[in-house]
C-alpha cells in the first residue's frame, strides 16, 4: 500500500517537472520586461531581411540571377540591416536606462532607503 502510494507521487511530480517548460510562468515572462514592441519590431524585419538575403543568395548559386543583379541587391540589403541594428541597439540601449532609473526610483520610494542617511543628500 505505501509502496503504491510513493509510486503515485513519484509519478505526479515527474509528470510535474517534465511539463513544466510548456507552461510559461510570470517570472520567466518578467525577464523580457525592457523589450518594447519597437524593438520587437526591428527583429522581424531584420529576421525577413535575413530571410531575403538567403533567397537571393539561393537564386544567385542556381543561376537565375546574374552577378550585378546579385551583388546591388544583396549591398541594399546589408545596408538595410546595418541600419536596422543601429536603430535596435539604440532603442535597446533606452529601454535598459529607462529599466534602471524606474528601478532606482523604486528603491528610493522603498521604506529600505532612508533619505536620512544618505550620503550624498547635501551634493545634489
Amino acid at each position: 500500500m505505501i509502496i503504491t502510494i510513493v509510486g503515485v507521487i513519484l509519478i505526479i511530480v515527474i509528470v510535474a517537472i517534465v511539463s513544466s517548460p510548456f507552461f510559461p510562468l510570470r517570472k520567466r515572462l518578467k525577464s523580457y520586461y525592457y523589450i518594447s514592441d519597437d524593438i520587437n519590431e526591428l527583429l522581424a524585419k531584420r529576421d525577413r531581411l535575413y530571410e531575403e538575403m538567403r533567397i537571393l543568395q539561393l537564386d544567385y548559386e542556381l543561376g537565375n540571377l546574374n552577378y550585378e543583379d546579385y551583388t546591388s541587391q544583396i549591398d541594399s540589403h546589408r545596408i538595410e540591416a546595418a541600419t536596422l541594428i543601429q536603430k535596435q541597439t539604440k532603442l535597446q540601449s533606452k529601454d535598459l536606462d529607462q529599466a534602471l532609473e524606474n528601478e532606482i526610483k523604486a528603491f528610493k520610494e522603498s521604506s529600505t532607503f532612508n533619505t536620512d542617511t544618505d550620503p550624498f543628500k547635501d551634493k545634489i
